[in-house]
């Protein structure tokens, strides 16, 4: 993909968007496929596969590399690849080049502990340790 930074975090949200959001293989699939085959409007499908409004352009350097990717894994891997399997391994291939590159920290264990298990919501909006019974 050819992204400047913030293109590619973007890219890397509807990536996500795609691994993670409401819509099926069949329907990101059947969506995709429709893309190429006329004049579309990426950014619309972006938002309607994922929910993320994102530039018309990284949207399609996005669903066109998606696309590429999930060719090569099929021919490399000679087995059929669902779409979210290779969006979630082009958005891991991005990501650690981002890191790569220090657009993207790589946060430690200790801070993803913190991450997970500390409540900022709380009602003087000071942060509070999360309690699990068990």
């Amino acid at each position: 993909m050819t992204f400047f930074n913030l293109d590619e975090l973007t890219g890397c949200d509807l990536l996500r968007g795609l691994v993670f959001g409401g819509k099926s293989n069949s329907e990101i699939e059947t969506r995709l496929d429709a893309l190429f085959g006329t004049p579309e409007d990426f950014q619309g499908v972006a938002f309607e596969l994922t929910g993320l409004t994102v530039p018309e352009e990284t949207a399609r350097a996005v669903f066109k590399s998606l696309a590429a990717h999930l060719q090569d894994l099929r021919e490399v891997l000679k087995r059929p690849i669902s779409v979210r399997t290779a969006a979630l391994d082009l958005s891991d291939r991005l990501e650690s080049f981002l890191r790569q590159e220090g657009v993207v920290r790589e946060l430690s264990h200790e801070n993803l502990v913190r991450m997970a298990f500390v409540d900022y919501s709380s009602p003087d909006n000071q942060p509070s340790v999360l309690r699990v019974s068990g």
